[in-house]
């Protein structure tokens, strides 16, 4: 689980503030890894990713800019480290501007996309060999990377219309900066999500924000939206991973979790409308899709036991990580189920 900020002050003034307040309201998203990208006041971009809370609150305190894109992240794929920080750049010469993305979310079939992307010549920024060093002796492992690179190429892949979809699989919401390659200014802005990851939009008399748990409305899922240079909203159908049918997702209805609620209100604008009663109210939870995250969070128990005999302790770490998010899924079945008893 990882936080998103996009602000923009309409006046001209410094959105630092504005951005560490909302950070703040969301920093139990991620406290292990920072970045932000900057619209300074030459128009350029500027960008930053660090390792701690202290160093971007210091970076951010001097910045004058009036719209920055931040992101904070709990590691799941990678360790720590500032090539793992987001926003990634995504730059190829088969793409018309560079962009740096930013993701909320974990992606299931990283390893296939990253071969597919190799093959058009993409080459990985984020990717690091695990190693584990003891006593008189180096470990090597299997290379690792950020999973969200493989989103965020697939995210600029659709945007600039080279594919159809995001073929990347898993829980995703993203924001992506384009950028002029020649004169490196900023050339709008995209965000989308599907349901599994909250990203809410909000155009108020002082800015325009986009957050995971920011004010606003949720948008819709599986819809590519962009602000245009001169402040319009535009939006497309985009399929990102695979669609579900689902209920409105609700920030406040499971506590930090996030979650589906049937209060019946409805979300106007961007997002899309909830359900007036229990008896329309479509049943997310399967139990063949329980049952397979069941099967997952055993076969990740195992890994890591494994991982502790060989005293493979990065790689131990890399799992919790991901049995950490398998039981953040489970408990969310869980307790719509409950609530569908009620």
């Amino acid at each position: 689980m990882c936080g998103i900020i996009y602000l923009k002050r309409k006046d001209g003034k410094k959105a630092n503030k504005s951005v560490l307040k909302r950070y703040h309201r969301q920093r139990s998203r991620g406290t292990d890894g920072f970045g932000y990208v900057t619209n300074g006041g030459d128009g350029k971009t500027h960008w930053l990713r660090v390792q701690k809370e202290k160093e971007i609150k210091d970076k951010l305190a001097d910045s004058v800019a009036s719209e920055i894109l931040f992101h904070h992240r709990t590691p799941t794929s990678v360790p720590n480290l500032p090539e793992g920080a987001h926003p990634l750049k995504i730059s190829h010469d088969m793409l018309e501007y560079d962009y740096y993305v930013a993701h909320n979310g974990i992606i299931r079939n990283d390893e296939e996309r990253k071969k597919a992307h190799e093959k058009l010549g993409f080459v990985y920024q984020t990717e690091m060999q695990k190693q584990v060093i003891t006593i008189g002796k180096t470990y090597s492992y299997e290379k690792m990377w950020n999973d969200s690179e493989a989103v965020a190429i697939d995210f600029v892949l659709a945007i600039e219309g080279k594919a159809d979809k995001v073929l990347s699989k898993g829980a995703s919401a993203l924001v992506a900066w384009r950028i002029g390659k020649a004169d490196k200014k900023l050339k709008g802005v995209f965000f989308a999500r599907n349901e599994a990851n909250p990203l809410k939009y909000a155009d108020t008399k002082d800015f325009i924000v986009i957050g995971s748990e920011t004010e606003g409305e949720l948008i819709a899922p599986h819809k590519l939206f962009w602000l245009n240079e001169d402040g319009t909203l535009g939006e497309r159908e985009m399929l990102i991973g695979k669609k579900q049918e689902t209920r409105y997702w609700d920030t406040n209805a499971l506590g930090f979790l996030g979650g589906y609620a049937g209060s019946g209100t409805k979300l106007s604008g961007l997002g899309y409308d909830a359900y007036e009663n229990d008896d329309d109210v479509y049943d997310i939870v399967d139990d063949e899709d329980y049952q397979v995250l069941k099967d997952e969070r055993n076969d990740v128990q195992k890994m890591m036991r494994r991982a502790l005999v060989e005293s493979n302790y990065e790689k131990e770490e890399s799992l919790k990580a991901e049995l950490n998010f398998l039981n953040y899924k489970m408990e969310l079945y869980e307790n719509e189920k409950r609530y569908n008893k009620l």
